[in-house]
């Protein structure tokens, strides 16, 4: 190896969820690997909340297709744990938990009965056997003791969480462990011709294939390899609460349709958020008003949180595509490859998508999904809304 050059099949940009997911595949697969990151700010795996769902809480019809992939992204989880090994589950702090959606007026009602329709026509079964169960009062206080008990609520079975930083610590200390060389650093591209050349700090990379999984920081790269549908930097502030007189480990995720959501992990700790901003300047800083619009948000649906001590602030940095649609797959240099634009999906998506594209790499089978993440494709409708982070 030339002084100041490091050697690999692969050169993966990004040691987020997506990223680091890409690598550990192709590294299990044989393939020589180096994983760079410039361990910026806001990388919003760090800040993700956790929410590992099935359902958007949006009307309307989507893509089957994009139905079918979330569907399989959640399915993946356990498998994907067991995986990872023994204390996988355990350092991740993923559980099934199931999720509540409140409704606090009666045009919410409305919307809860129709997300509980379509929830039913999508898996008549219920997922995990179990059918959509509207809950009030008692039942729903059983549910989520600090909730407030004048909102109605659905109880949809199937939703997980999981920590988002954990799960990536764990997913990169696999990586390692079957071979992937960690580069800390921040990388540049540009093009020569239809090849890519990579720089960290300065010093060439040398690779026969390149991975852009840098999130909310992809969009100059992805103009460079010519892929059309950029990403902007979606803002988001959540805020870690402690109340360990409260079930934490086994709450189910607090969803509304305005958005805010409410979560509960091991240990006493509470999740909340999250605000939505675009963010040009990639700010990552803990802002104000911000905690405060979090905090009225959850303190609204579930006022038994009032006593519950503030332990820390993140803010994550979601990569947004135009369409809401991620952008996995090859761009229209034949060495580059993409995988970002998730959006709030990321925990979801993250880890399947991963693999789907450490098949597409090493010249592997292409997956039905394929198109619909296409970072070439013309952009269609956005899909149906996040799950929450």
């Amino acid at each position: 190896m030339t002084a100041g050059r490091r050697v690999a099949d692969v050169v993966v940009l990004g040691a987020g969820i997506s990223g680091t997911s890409v690598a550990l595949r192709l590294a299990e697969r044989g393939v020589a690997v180096t994983l760079v990151d410039a361990g910026l700010p806001g990388r919003a795996t760090t800040a993700g909340a956790g929410i590992i769902s099935p359902f958007g809480l949006a009307p309307g019809d989507t893509d089957p297709r994009w139905t079918r992939l979330v569907d399989a992204a959640v399915a993946r989880y356990p498998g994907l744990l067991r995986d990872l090994g023994d204390d996988a589950t355990t350092r991740a702090d993923y559980a099934i938990v199931d999720e509540v959606v409140v409704a606090a007026d009666e045009e919410e009602r409305g919307a809860l009965a129709a997300l509980a329709a379509r929830a039913a026509e999508r898996d008549p079964g219920g997922a995990a056997g179990e059918a959509p169960v509207f809950l009030e009062g008692r039942e729903l206080r059983e549910r989520w003791p600090a909730v407030d008990p004048d909102l109605q609520g659905l109880l949809l079975a199937g939703t997980a969480r999981v920590d988002g930083h954990a799960l990536t610590a764990v997913l990169l200390d696999a990586a390692v462990r079957s071979g992937v060389e960690v580069v800390p650093g921040r990388a540049e591209l540009r093009r020569a011709g239809s090849r890519a050349i990579v720089e960290v700090d300065g010093a060439p990379v040398v690779a026969d294939t390149v991975v852009i999984a840098t999130g909310a920081w992809s969009a100059s790269m992805l103009t460079t390899v010519g892929v059309p549908t950029s990403v902007t930097a979606d803002r988001g502030q959540i805020v870690h609460l402690a109340a360990r007189w409260l079930p934490t480990e086994r709450l189910p995720v607090l969803k509304t349709f305005a958005g805010p959501y409410v979560i509960g992990f091991s240990g006493g700790r509470i999740v909340a958020g999250a605000t939505h901003e675009t963010s040009p300047d990639h700010d990552a800083e803990v802002r104000a008003g911000d905690q405060r619009t979090v905090l009225q948000d959850a303190l609204r649906v579930a006022p038994g949180l009032t006593t519950a001590r503030i332990v820390e602030t993140r803010v994550g940095l979601r990569p947004a595509s135009a369409d809401g649609f991620p952008l996995v797959g090859r761009s229209r240099l034949d060495d580059v490859f993409v995988a970002t634009g998730f959006g709030s999906w990321g925990l979801t998506l993250g880890p399947l998508l991963g693999e789907v594209l450490a098949d597409q790499v090493v010249g592997g089978p292409v997956h039905p999904v394929a198109d619909l993440v296409d970072p070439l494709r013309v952009p269609v409708a956005v899909p149906e809304g996040a799950p929450g982070e």
